[in-house]
């Protein structure tokens, strides 16, 4: 029996469910922030939102919140531009893609670094303890926007990538996973 073909997913849409991948390697319960950063449709760097290194995460010992942000985790978007720079690689003209809004802070590097484009990934809301876009959130795309950031907000489908992915399983794999999931879930909430 032939598989049934499930379209290719956009430059896009991959690099969004990277992002949203990269993002669950994130150590702050308040949010999993996720950043990719591309040039010429090729990842040049990554970054999550964790504690510096050697330093106790977040979903260890508590958040360190101040005026409503973690000061315990660096941020997604400052640990993939300082990964690109460990390694010696520029990011100017290049294009980041984010899991949720950059702070002012965020912006700024964002700027500094060179970058001119932006892609949001804002399909999972604002940070949990946020229900709009934060006055914060408003002077960042101000200020990227002066420095000429071209952001955009993604309106792809985040879950072709895995529609593909899941495309290559049997009836009965997919069932497997499904009670894994199932079962995760349920480990969760007990």
């Amino acid at each position: 029996m032939q598989k049934k073909m499930v379209p290719r997913s956009t430059a896009k849409e991959w690099f969004v469910f990277l992002t949203n991948f990269v993002a669950s390697k994130a150590t702050c319960p308040r949010f999993h922030a996720g950043a990719v950063i591309v040039r010429d449709n090729r990842i040049i760097s990554t970054g999550y939102n964790s504690s510096p290194s050697g330093s106790a995460h977040c979903e260890d010992v508590g958040c360190l919140v101040l005026n409503d942000h973690c000061k315990r985790s660096t941020h997604a978007e400052q640990n993939a531009i300082i990964n690109a720079a460990r390694v010696g690689v520029s990011t100017v003209g290049a294009t980041m893609f984010i899991k949720g809004h950059p702070c002012v802070d965020c912006a700024k590097h964002i700027v500094n670094s060179g970058i001119t484009h932006v892609v949001l990934d804002l399909s999972h809301g604002y940070h949990r303890h946020q229900t709009t876009q934060s006055e914060d959130q408003r002077i960042a795309e101000q200020i990227m926007r002066e420095s000429s950031v071209d952001i955009a907000v993604f309106e792809g489908d985040f879950f072709a990538p895995i529609k593909r992915f899941l495309a290559e399983f049997s009836k009965e794999e997919l069932a497997d996973l499904k009670k894994l999931i199932e079962d995760m879930q349920k480990d969760q909430e007990g």
